[in-house]
């Protein structure tokens, strides 16, 4: 809404980059103790989300703002984000306007139409290398690998590709763990659920319900918000001193993503495109 400059964001993608550095984000203040509170408050709700969806992410801004305007978004806003900001008031943050996104979008979209150009250059270029070809009757060599593509999900596979190709320790050592899973059976949250449970030192009562797998997904859920419950305030301390030694969360900092420049140069090359300087001073 540009409200405020952050000299280590230059585009909005950038704040992916800081959303995967979280502990290092320069331009965040420190966690308090009662932002833990809070959390805590949260775990204990009946709204608690453990995770999100796979390819949802917390600084995904277009699709979170979609979803707190409307009913019809293609993700849900986060329950955590709906628990904090009916709790502070930092909903009424959601109703600024998008004003540098749409000022990105502008150069994003000089750049696509730059981009579909170069294009249908190269499709002339190619059209044109083909319709000498045809006329000299020289072809062009093309390699198609012919191989059959080998699936470790297809039930069988995995079986006879050890029978067939591994010596007799191998195929020994293949039965002896099990053999091959029947991936149309196999059903990894129920592993994941025992394994974690499994870290319990005394008994684990488990929740009632009608069926089996969901009673036993919400004791594991339960088990796992009473751990992270108590092991906050251990980890808040150990926060709290490293900012006062001064010590670092992480030995470094994560590489930058390509996407991160991918964006950026596609802007750089917009204002570019529409007489601007390469920079993003707009």
């Amino acid at each position: 809404a540009e409200k405020i400059v952050l000299p280590q964001v230059r585009i909005a993608y950038d704040f992916y980059h800081w959303e995967a550095n979280i502990l290092e984000c320069p331009f965040l203040d420190p966690v308090t103790q009662q932002e833990v509170d809070l959390y805590i408050q949260y775990l204990q709700s009946s709204n608690f989300e453990a995770e999100q969806g796979w390819f949802e992410r917390w600084q995904d801004y277009e699709a979170i703002k979609e979803a707190y305007e409307s009913e019809n978004a293609s993700r849900n806003f986060p329950d955590w984000y709906d628990f904090y900001n009916g709790r502070t008031g930092a909903s009424v943050f959601m109703l600024l306007p998008d004003i540098r996104g749409q000022k990105e979008e502008f150069y994003m979209d000089l750049w696509r139409k730059d981009m579909h150009a170069e294009v249908e250059i190269t499709k002339k270029h190619n059209e044109e290398i083909k319709k000498l070809t045809e006329a000299t009757g020289i072809k062009l060599a093309e390699e198609h690998d012919t191989r059959p593509y080998l699936s470790q999900h297809k039930d069988g596979w995995l079986t006879w590709f050890v029978t067939t190709f591994e010596d007799k320790e191998t195929q020994q050592r293949f039965e002896n763990y099990g053999g091959e899973r029947n991936y149309s059976e196999y059903d990894e949250f129920i592993d994941n659920n025992l394994d974690l449970l499994a870290l319990s030192e005394e008994p684990v009562p488990m929740e009632a319900w009608f069926d089996w797998k969901e009673a036993l997904h919400r004791t594991a859920e339960k088990f796992r918000v009473q751990k992270i419950i108590e092991t906050l305030p251990v980890v808040f301390e150990q926060y709290k001193m490293n900012l006062e030694l001064n010590i670092s969360f992480s030995e470094k900092e994560k590489e930058a993503n390509p996407m991160d420049e991918y964006f950026a140069n596609a802007i750089l090359r917009g204002r570019e495109v529409n007489g601007e300087p390469r920079d993003f001073e707009f």
